[in-house]
C-alpha cells in the first residue's frame, strides 16, 4: 500500500496521470489442480517476471492477492496505459511456460482503472474501478483488457 499512497501523494500534488492495473492469471485454480502447486508456484514466480520485465522501470508491480498481480503505472495516461497493457498481455499469452510436465500457455485478464489531473477519486475508489474493469475482462471471455 506504501507505493500507492505514494502515488496518489504524487497524482494530486502534480496532477500528472496515474493507470493502475489489476492482472489476474487466467483459469489459475486448473493449473494448480492440474500440476499441482509446485508448478503453480513456478507459474507465479514466472508470471510476476515477466509483468515487471514488460513495464517500464517506472512502474511498480506487486502481487495483489492469490493469483492477481497489481501495476501501478505513473504519469501514464488511459490511451498510453491501454497500449503497454494489450502489449503485456499479448506478450504473456504468445510465450509458454515451463513447468515440470512440459510448456503451458497461460494468459491474463487486465482491469484497467486511470485518473488524470483534476479528477478526485480516491485510491479505493480507483481500485475498485481497476477490480470492475477486471471482472468485466473475464466476463467477456479473459485474455484481454477492459477499462472502468
Amino acid at each position: 500500500m506504501v507505493v500507492l499512497d505514494r502515488a496518489m501523494n504524487q497524482f494530486r500534488a502534480e496532477g500528472m496521470p496515474l493507470a493502475l492495473a489489476l492482472v489476474d492469471i487466467d483459469r489459475f485454480k486448473s493449473i494448480n489442480d492440474t500440476y499441482g502447486h509446485a508448478d503453480g508456484d513456478r507459474v507465479l514466480r514466472e508470471f510476476a517476471a515477466r509483468l515487471r520485465k514488460h513495464v517500464s522501470e517506472d512502474a511498480h508491480v506487486g502481487r495483489w492477492g492469490g493469483e492477481e498481480f497489481l501495476i501501478v503505472l505513473t504519469r501514464v495516461a488511459a490511451r498510453d496505459a491501454m497500449r503497454i497493457l494489450q502489449d503485456l498481455r499479448s506478450h504473456i499469452a504468445a510465450q509458454t511456460f515451463n513447468i515440470s510436465q512440459g510448456d503451458i500457455v497461460v494468459t491474463a485478464s487486465i482491469g484497467l482503472s486511470a485518473i488524470h489531473g483534476g479528477e478526485t477519486s480516491g485510491l479505493v475508489s480507483v481500485l475498485a474501478r481497476a477490480d470492475q474493469a477486471l471482472y468485466l475482462a473475464k466476463s467477456n471471455g479473459r485474455n484481454r483488457v477492459e477499462a472502468v
